[in-house]
């Protein structure tokens, strides 16, 4: 794990306050769609935010297979052996009336004047090679609101997301613009509600169940920041599985 100049000061700032159960409401902008392939994290938005404010903007380079230490203002259930954490927050997903739709970015031939290709001719074929003409599809959703849960400190939160103006991907082409977020306490956060996980689970934090046990066996995948970088990905239980009490002898 690489720890930047701040970073490790803003973690313990923020371990140290105080936190509460929440429910995040966020509300795109009027005839906005979410674009992406996996829902949306709010522990991903957050740290992003973290980046931008202590790099004044300027962002941080790429780590390879390593990654940095992002403090997020939400609860830590749980710390791996490099120290990367487990948030105490659920995936954001859509709430009430949604539709899907697949948008497709059209990738276009370079030109290929400033780029001299095999035998050192001027042209880049438009229908093979890393330079191909492509249409990518990116699945996309219309909804009323998407919702997530978490354990946290509200006013930070509140402060961190006034800097997340887009969500999901295809931002520049204007998918995913924020119009508002609504943060409220909420009753409790568990990590199983109605026997089921509510967020993805590293084998090696199996003991935040309990006496619970999954139904099915854990696959490789992400569970923490930068959830894009499968150098960190590990066996872990996704969202959603059952989980049981075992059968008694």
């Amino acid at each position: 794990m690489i720890v930047l100049p701040g970073f490790q000061e803003r973690w313990d700032e923020y371990k140290a306050m105080g936190k509460q159960p929440l429910r995040l409401t966020l509300t795109l902008r009027a005839g906005a769609q979410m674009a992406g392939y996996d829902p949306l994290a709010l522990d991903g938005l957050l740290a992003w935010s973290v980046v931008q404010q202590l790099t004044e903007g300027r962002g941080v380079a790429d780590s390879g297979d390593d990654a940095y230490l992002l403090p997020v203002p939400l609860e830590c259930l749980w710390r791996d052996i490099e120290g990367y954490p487990l948030w105490a927050v659920t995936p954001t997903l859509p709430e009430g009336l949604t539709a899907t739709d697949m948008s497709y970015r059209h990738k276009k031939q370079q030109s290929g004047r400033f780029t001299k290709g095999r035998r050192g001719r001027f042209n880049i074929s438009p229908s093979d090679g890393r330079f191909m003409e492509r249409r990518v599809p990116v699945p996309t959703q219309i909804g009323e609101r998407w919702m997530c849960e978490c354990i946290g400190n509200a006013i930070e939160i509140g402060r961190l997301l006034e800097y997340v103006r887009a969500v999901g991907k295809e931002r520049a082409r204007g998918f995913g613009a924020v119009d508002h977020w609504l943060i409220e306490p909420d009753d409790q956060w568990r990590l199983i509600e109605d026997g089921r996980l509510v967020r993805s689970l590293p084998v090696g934090a199996a003991h935040l169940l309990g006496h619970y046990e999954p139904t099915e066996r854990p696959g490789l995948g992400s569970w923490t920041n930068p959830a894009w970088k499968p150098s960190l990905w590990r066996e872990r239980w996704r969202p959603g599985i059952c989980v049981e009490m075992p059968a008694a002898d």
